[in-house]
Order: C-alpha cells, then sequence, then structure tokens
C-alpha cells in the first residue's frame, strides 16, 4: 500500500503546481470509470475506505521536499511548502458498493484533490488482486 507522498507521479506534481498557482479556488470531482465487467468482492467498499484512512498520516517529509526540489527544479519553493503542509482529507473521497459495482468520487478544491488519483487506483488494484487472488503483501510493509 502506499507509505511516501512521492508515490504519485510527476505529472499531478506539475499540475498540482499549476492548480496550486493559478486556480487555489476551483471545485472539481473526480468519478472512478471501470471500464471492464469486474465484480467487486462484497465489503471490498468498506475495506477500501479502511486502506486509504492510513493516507492521513502520509507527508512529505523534509528530506522528501529537498528530493523533489533537487530533480525538479521548475517546481517553486512556495508549492514544496504547501506540499509540506499537505494531508490527505478522507471526507472528499465518497466510496460506495452496489451488488459488486464499486463507485468512487472524490470532491474538493482541484490543488487538493489532484494527489488522490493515483495512490487511490494503486489502493483499489492492490487491494483487489489481494484479495480476489489470495496474495499476501510483501513482508517489508
Amino acid at each position: 500500500m502506499i507509505e511516501s507522498f512521492l508515490e504519485n507521479d510527476l505529472y499531478k506534481f506539475t499540475m498540482g503546481q499549476v492548480a496550486y498557482s493559478l486556480f487555489p479556488g476551483t471545485e472539481v470531482e473526480y468519478k472512478l470509470i471501470v471500464r471492464d465487467d469486474i465484480v467487486f468482492p462484497e465489503g471490498f467498499a468498506y475495506q477500501l475506505r479502511y486502506a486509504i484512512s492510513k493516507f492521513e498520516d502520509i507527508k512529505l517529509t523534509g528530506k522528501e521536499s529537498a528530493f523533489l526540489l533537487r530533480k525538479c527544479p521548475f517546481l517553486s519553493q512556495f508549492y514544496s511548502d504547501f506540499l509540506m503542509n499537505y494531508r490527505y482529507n478522507l471526507s472528499q473521497v465518497k466510496i460506495e458498493q452496489n451488488e459488486g459495482q464499486l463507485s468512487v468520487k472524490v470532491k474538493g478544491l482541484w490543488k487538493d484533490t489532484i494527489f488522490w488519483e493515483v495512490p487511490l487506483l494503486a489502493t483499489i488494484s492492490e487491494l483487489y488482486n489481494s484479495i480476489v487472488y489470495d496474495l499476501k503483501p510483501p513482508k517489508n510493509r
């Protein structure tokens, strides 16, 4: 599962800086679209909610911020300071399950919600596969 704020993609950091700098008050809503006929196991929504509740403890550390600024000099120190104070907000995420169909929506300010997509999708994938294929998480986690 996701353990570091840097477990995202570069595009999210660059677009996040755009949203933060130019559109700080813009409200957005994201909706998960499952393009396959996947039936999620009973109770999946509850397990997903529990898994992402741990995101609230994730924050960008000083060491990670220095790494990000060193590797991505186009990101500003001002934006990096914002990222160091950023916390995932579970109230932005609505998860429902109806007869195996999963519904996930993220709603809030663009500058805050942009960071949900990649770790949320990764968590859905990892959780689904661990349940369906009875996979055990790596021992180092």
